[in-house]
């Protein structure tokens, strides 16, 4: 099937506590995760590390109902020397018609406690054959930067003591989760 389905049925997504790193649009604001909602989705996404390859993303409209969106507390940072951090970048953010729409439900506002800047991985490299740890070092922007989730959402790495969590997929002094397949306890058969 050819060009966009004008009203989609598009799910709800809670996505936070993420590193994400990718090209994104013109319109590619917070890694596109608020892009094709609308007034039946919901949409939270908070505490996130946004990597842009080449640039940062702006918002678009969302039409005349506004979804059920609350964005807060994610870091951004475009890794091409080339691009500036646009002008007021934030409070276009902030000032969004949704972002003000959705401040009944979720009073601070899109981007209260968000930032921009670069997150402070212990190593870094553009490009697919490089390697990257990231983990945060001592002083990335990223520690404590994060905003406090609901108690109902799954958190492992919960602050105990009520600070503010961290931003991105591993807190600060955590070990790299291990993924894929374990080989060095193999299944007896």
């Amino acid at each position: 099937m050819h060009g966009r389905n004008k009203d989609p049925d598009v799910e709800s997504l809670h996505f936070y506590q993420n590193t994400l790193v990718s090209n994104t649009d013109a319109y590619g604001y917070a890694q596109r995760l608020l892009s094709r909602s609308n007034s039946r989705s919901e949409r939270r996404v908070f505490n996130n590390i946004c990597v842009y390859l080449n640039r940062y993303g702006q918002l678009r409209s969302f039409g005349d109902v506004p979804p059920d969106i609350h964005c807060d507390g994610n870091l951004h940072w475009c890794v091409n020397p080339k691009v500036a951090v646009p002008k007021n970048y934030l409070d276009r953010i902030r000032n969004h018609p949704t972002s003000l729409a959705n401040k009944a439900a979720y009073p601070p506002g899109w981007a209260s406690k968000a930032v921009v800047g670069d997150p402070g991985f212990l190593k870094f490299q553009r490009g697919p054959e490089t390697s990257c740890d990231f983990r945060l070092k001592e002083s990335s922007l990223a520690i404590g930067a994060g905003i406090n989730l609901p108690v109902d959402y799954e958190d492992p790495y919960r602050p105990q003591n009520n600070s503010s969590p961290d931003i991105g997929a591993i807190p600060y002094g955590q070990d790299v989760f291990a993924t894929g397949r374990d080989f060095a306890n193999p299944l007896d058969n």
